[in-house]
């Protein structure tokens, strides 16, 4: 997961907050909020500065994806079963 420094200060401080599911993420996941991810990290560098990995959690593929790195987790299971950590 990559996000800009002002977004990991809010991360670091409160956990993720995740995003509302739409058209691309309710594909049968259930309802709630997720966190859209990546497999590559240079993919996740684009996103911002801040770079987390997420681990022990279920990958959801985006529907209508252009590639199969992109994806999100939910944000049930990552606090749940998940953990993470900044690795830059």
């Amino acid at each position: 997961h990559g996000t800009p420094a002002r977004n990991a200060k809010c991360i670091e401080d409160e956990g993720f907050l995740g995003s509302e599911l739409t058209t691309f993420t309710a594909n049968g996941c259930g309802s709630g909020e997720v966190i859209f991810v990546t497999t590559d990290i240079d993919e996740a560098r684009q996103y911002g500065e801040a770079v987390y990995e997420i681990r022990n959690v279920k990958l959801h593929r985006l529907a209508g994806a252009q590639t199969t790195t992109e994806g999100y987790v939910t944000l049930d299971d990552l606090t749940g079963n998940g953990n993470w950590e900044r690795i830059e």
